[in-house]
């Protein structure tokens, strides 16, 4: 799933938080379509495909750690 590694910076900060929000927000609906065929998730850079829900729970944890320290940095 994870095809390379998150990284926040300035310029994507608001990006990914909105990302992320969005996964939050439409986990179960996400991940119910996941049992039919892959997702497709796209935002700044980034391309993800889940097959599952364990996929789109470790990027929401990934992202969610990244903007947290991204955060304690700024």
């Amino acid at each position: 799933m994870m095809q390379e590694p998150v990284k926040i910076t300035r310029a994507n900060a608001e990006t990914c938080e909105a990302a992320l929000k969005s996964l939050r927000d439409h986990l179960e609906v996400l991940a119910q379509k996941t049992k039919t065929y892959p997702v497709e998730c796209v935002f700044g850079e980034y391309r993800f495909v889940f097959t599952s829900r364990a996929d789109i729970t470790r990027l929401i944890d990934v992202l969610s750690a990244q903007l947290a320290a991204f955060r304690q940095a700024a």
